[in-house]
């Protein structure tokens, strides 16, 4: 499978999205809010379902990261990228806190799940 291949492949499993309910990102959001970061990279965000919480805090900067660009006014910044074929070379800064409802079906050519091709 190649390049192109690998970004058809994930739009298409874009358009079977499962947000992240919204007690689910609340309680994340409650176990984390008392320490201190600044930077919130939420990869796979779609909407910002699952980092919507995250603007309550004050002074932080929240991230998207997804292929799918519809949302990406929800973000103070958002990354335009199929998180499958990123480097570090497309982060400008380093994230204090990443979130992540990554799709959880199996990429076929290296043969793993797609949280853990990002990690």
């Amino acid at each position: 499978m190649n390049n192109k291949d690998n970004k058809n492949n994930s739009k298409i499993s874009k358009k079977s999205v499962v947000l992240t309910p919204d007690f689910v990102a609340k309680n994340i959001y409650d176990n984390v809010k008392r320490f201190p970061f600044k930077k919130v990279l939420d990869v796979g965000c779609y909407n910002g379902n699952l980092s919507q919480f995250f603007k309550r805090k004050k002074n932080v900067e929240l991230i998207g990261l997804d292929i799918d660009d519809e949302y990406k006014d929800n973000f103070d910044k958002f990354l335009h990228l199929d998180f499958i074929n990123c480097k570090k070379e497309d982060f400008d800064f380093k994230p204090d806190l990443i979130l992540t409802n990554p799709p959880f079906g199996r990429n076929q050519e290296f043969n793993a799940l797609y949280p853990d091709l990002f990690l």
